[in-house]
């Protein structure tokens, strides 16, 4: 489930600030070397990015690539709005801080980060500070939603301990030097973009590298680092940074009850480590895909060091978890039901009785290009279910059923958009972020009719909805049944697949990329005593139906005939 990108509910508040560079400031007694690194934006359709380079140390005679903290934003300039971050140095407590100032309406909060060089630990104090960044040029994701007073019931600045991790900061020359492993992973991957080294130069990427294009893909893969040997310092740096991530950024940590990934990686760290790149790549298959065993974990891309030709197989039945057969084995079943011809990757819509079927494979957002075509309710969610109900003759058709049995989630704003079809109520719904233990209640209106009024009503809600599920409904799609439910349709089939967290792309030392349950859960339900629960393990049906009769539409019709 992709992240909803919220473009309005702070505005950026521009302060003339000094820059204070003080000799008080304790500097480390380091060398360093400095490289100016190519470096290319690939996401010019989402962002338009100037720089060139990328300025890059190395201290003393370490492996690891440092970047200056200024530098670094002033490279993504573009992707972030670089003008809205301030940056200070303290003059005593050794301490270099970004911070920008941010209206949510009702008061201005501060958002900082500060990196302490002496201690080795990054504080973020707020979450918001993520937000500044650019909106993507060529997709809407807030089109005819309007948020309402979102409530933040607390936050808890998170402290990145980086001595835990065998990772230092360094101050040397009025700069702050962090590795970019860490710099990466906390402030482009929860935004969707990343940064690649090839060996030759920097790519960034929106999403991964898994989202380019077969062509661009294959000829950044095919590198110099291709088969070639790697070294114990960046099979540690990697290590490091996995232990790293999985601590700080696993979604999925409390639920499963783990307290620490030490012990859990200790089984799968002599592959980890070793030089072997082959033991490298089973290592990490047997860790993300059976270990963790649950979808919205994967490896997305082996490291350059491989054959630029080996791509991993997360759903290899000889060697996958058993989530994954399940998924597959419903899956294989379900479309054995369908005729032939049957185009599992396309809306489609029937009417039996009383009774419109709209099937919908995945919740969508579409781009501008997209909404423009003759087919954009292919691309789009919203345009998929507009064009449905445009279709029906409403002196006979009482139901909608939204088949989503083989839908595997997508984007959290198309759901959003979908809702609003439902009920003319606002849509209640809470963001959980265990990284900063924040709670985020948000009203959502929606647009159904496209006329930009919000408080009109123009729902659908006179119709009976049904959300038809199976153990395949999944992720953003989990989450839909479980709202849409809350708002009072039916759901109907076999409980869903679960799926409670947004996708975060992470892109580890060694150039492996890795696709994971971030720490934001997008849908919690409220429970009657005030408590919240999750929904990582399904959604309960109203009315079970077999799987041999999910696509019998005459059968359902008359079942839920009114």
């Amino acid at each position: 489930m992709l992240k909803l990108k919220r473009i309005f509910t702070y505005g950026f508040i521009f302060l003339f600030s000094i820059l204070i560079l003080s000799s008080c400031a304790k500097e480390d007694d380091i060398k360093y070397k400095h490289e100016k690194i190519e470096f290319e934006n690939l996401a010019s359709g989402y962002y338009y990015m100037p720089a060139k380079y990328l300025d890059t140390y190395y201290v003393e005679n370490s492996e690891t690539k440092y970047v200056d903290v200024s530098g670094f934003f002033k490279t993504l300039d573009g992707f972030y709005r670089n003008s809205y971050i301030k940056k200070s140095i303290s003059k005593y407590r050794n301490i270099y801080t970004a911070y920008l100032y941010v209206s949510t309406g009702s008061s201005i909060e501060y958002a900082s980060v500060t990196f302490d060089w002496i201690n080795n630990e990054i504080k973020m104090n707020n979450p918001v500070f993520l937000n500044v960044v650019n909106t993507p040029s060529s997709v809407d994701f807030m089109a005819h939603l309007s948020e309402l007073s979102p409530v933040t019931d607390k936050i808890v600045p998170v402290v990145y301990k980086l001595n835990d991790y065998g990772f230092d900061i360094f101050f040397k020359d009025g700069k702050c030097l962090v590795p970019l492993s860490i710099m990466n992973t906390i402030f482009l991957s929860p935004d969707y973009y990343n940064i690649y080294y090839n060996g030759e130069k920097y790519y960034g990427v929106y999403y991964d590298i898994t989202s380019l294009d077969k062509e661009t893909y294959n000829e950044i893969k095919t590198c110099k680092l291709n088969n070639e040997e790697q070294t114990k310092a960046l099979r540690e740096e990697t290590y490091n940074q996995l232990r790293f991530v999985m601590d700080y950024y696993y979604g999925l940590k409390e639920y499963k009850n783990i307290e620490s990934f030490d012990t859990l990686l200790d089984e799968y760290k002599e592959g980890i480590l070793s030089l072997d790149i082959e033991k490298n790549r089973e290592a990490y298959y047997k860790f993300f895909v059976n270990e963790l065993d649950e979808l919205h974990t994967r490896l997305g891309a082996y490291s350059f060091y491989n054959d630029a030709s080996i791509k991993p197989d997360n759903w290899d039945p000889e060697k996958t978890s058993l989530t994954r057969n399940k998924y597959k084995l419903v899956q294989s079943y379900l479309q054995g039901l369908r005729p032939d011809d049957f185009d599992f990757d396309s809306p489609s819509y029937e009417t039996k009785g009383q009774t419109l079927f709209i099937y919908m494979p995945s919740f969508n957002t579409g781009s501008i290009e997209e909404l423009n075509s003759i087919d954009a309710y292919k691309y789009d969610s919203y345009e998929c279910i507009k064009r449905g109900l445009s279709m029906i003759d409403y002196s006979t058709i009482r139901n909608v059923v939204l088949d989503l049995s083989l839908n595997g989630g997508g984007n959290v704003a198309a759901l959003f958009r979908a809702l609003g079809f439902l009920s003319d109520n606002s849509i209640d719904y809470t963001n959980y972020n265990a990284l900063f233990q924040s709670r985020e209640s948000i009203l959502i209106d929606v647009d159904s009719n496209g006329d930009g009024l919000f408080d009109d009503k123009d729902s659908y809600s006179y119709l009976n909805w049904y959300i038809l599920t199976s153990y395949n409904t999944f992720s953003a799609a989990n989450s839909f049944a479980a709202l849409a439910k809350s708002m009072g349709a039916f759901i109907i089939g076999q409980k869903t697949g679960g799926g409670m967290c947004s996708v975060l792309p992470i892109v580890l030392a060694d150039s492996t990329t890795v696709e994971m349950s971030s720490a934001e859960a997008c849908q919690m339900i409220k429970e009657e005593d005030g408590t919240y629960s999750y929904i990582e393990g399904g959604v309960d049906v109203d009315f079970e139906l077999s799987y041999e009769k999910f696509y019998d539409y005459s059968y359902i019709d008359s079942l839920i005939h009114v």
